[in-house]
């Protein structure tokens, strides 16, 4: 095995869950966006549509989309470019996510040993890299790709729209995860702040004070982005 590379695979894992952390802040942001807003886009909005046409509990709404028929200067193509430029993403950026990426590629081949596909599939480090990677592919070929932020019930759309009168029609509910994110905080403590970051890299950007996942204050959230 190769002892460099192994000795590198936390600050490799770092840097990649750095950039992983802004999508979810863009996400989060776009969720929250979606419950304030009491137009056509918001949780009212959603809400009606439940309580007219009894939609499924794992309906996805679109808040965001960003895709092949979007064009930029001289009307040219440019796909999902402009998700890019919103999370502030550029081709230095992309160079640098794709090298650490190659090399946290090599680790886990090291470890990967007889798993069949789908058992390297279902493990956490496996999808990261598959998520990784297609965002960097959809940089570079935008206008090939979309993307698209959406929402949809934490467990069940009665909890979501605080509406129990669909009830009747359901022969099975799911119930609400009370944790979709990493619960860093509780509802005893929803003040609660994780462990301060003492990777090298967040300590030089903030003195020892970036602490990750600050956002969770405890409660169930009724949605979930995407």
């Amino acid at each position: 095995e190769d002892e460099s590379l192994k000795d590198k695979v936390p600050e490799i894992a770092h840097d990649l869950l750095l950039f992983v952390e802004r999508i979810i802040k863009n996400m989060r942001e776009s969720r929250e966006r979606f419950e304030n807003n009491q137009g056509r886009v918001g949780v009212n909005a959603a809400s009606e549509e439940y309580r007219k046409f009894k939609c499924p509990d794992d309906k996805e709404f679109e808040l965001r989309y960003f895709g092949p028929t979007s064009v930029g200067d001289g009307k040219n193509p440019i796909g999902c470019k402009s998700y890019f430029d919103l999370i502030g993403t550029n081709t230095k950026e992309i160079k640098f996510i794709e090298s650490q990426l190659e090399q946290f590629n090599d680790y886990m081949q090291s470890k990967r040993g007889n798993k069949t596909e789908m058992q390297r599939n279902n493990t956490i480090a496996e999808r990261l890299y598959d998520l990784l990677s297609t965002l960097c592919s959809a940089f570079r070929l935008s206008e090939h790709f979309y993307t698209a932020t959406v929402v949809s019930a934490n467990g069940n759309l009665d909890f979501a729209t605080d509406s129990e009168e669909n009830s009747n029609f359901r022969r099975f509910k799911r119930n609400p995860k009370p944790y979709p994110q990493f619960p860093v905080a509780s509802v005893d403590n929803p003040h609660h702040r994780p462990k301060v970051c003492h990777h090298p890299s967040c300590n030089k950007k903030s003195k020892g004070t970036i602490s990750h996942n600050t956002y969770c204050d405890g409660t169930t959230p009724k949605w979930e982005s995407h």
